[in-house]
């Protein structure tokens, strides 16, 4: 009887998988994002970004101007005529959201998943209610960030893949030609 070489033979046995592996990705990236933040809030309270393009007016909040802006997203129009460069009232309110919200909600529960960060300081366990509620607010968060890139990629490709790309890229944001054309008549 021919017996296969030892080489041909696939595991798929669970013990095959390496866990630790998986985790210095997950920490790696971790960092990446938490330090990524603090960055861009160090640079954002320098240039006073947050101030100038995501400060929340009480006016925007009003559901005549909510209302007005959701039909002109409807109508795939992203961008005010009069002022292209600014952002609108759902785009100031989602990049808040992930932001001060769900960003550091990921951190946070992240750092209270972690049994090292536990054993050094056990009060952040009781912070979020315990491990499985850490857990479940990881997870939420974590959703909530993936929804937020979809949406905001549907979104840029709505809006002029190119042009809005370009944007993010460069900095500088040029009106398209049809909008030029539509302000002239």
């Amino acid at each position: 009887m021919v017996q296969p070489a030892p080489c041909a033979i696939v595991s798929h046995d669970p013990a095959g998988y390496n866990l630790a592996i998986a985790r210095r990705w997950h920490l790696l990236f971790a960092l990446v994002l938490a330090f990524g933040l603090l960055a861009f809030m160090v640079s954002s309270l320098v240039n006073r970004h947050f101030q100038k393009d995501l400060r929340i007016r009480l006016k925007e909040l009003a559901p005549a101007h909510l209302w007005f802006d959701l039909k002109e997203h409807l109508a795939f129009r992203f961008h005010d005529p009069k002022n292209p460069g600014a952002f609108n009232i759902f785009q100031k309110l989602s990049y808040v959201l992930v932001i001060f919200g769900l960003i550091p909600m990921m951190i946070l529960s992240g750092l209270v998943l972690s049994p090292t960060m536990v054993a050094a300081w056990p009060w952040m366990l009781d912070v979020l209610g315990g491990r499985a509620s850490a857990r479940s607010v990881h997870f939420i968060a974590a959703s909530g960030l993936v929804l937020f890139i979809i949406v905001h990629l549907v979104l840029v490709i709505l809006a002029g893949a190119w042009p809005e790309v370009k944007s993010m890229v460069t900095g500088w944001w040029t009106i398209p030609a049809d909008q030029d054309a539509e302000e002239a008549a």
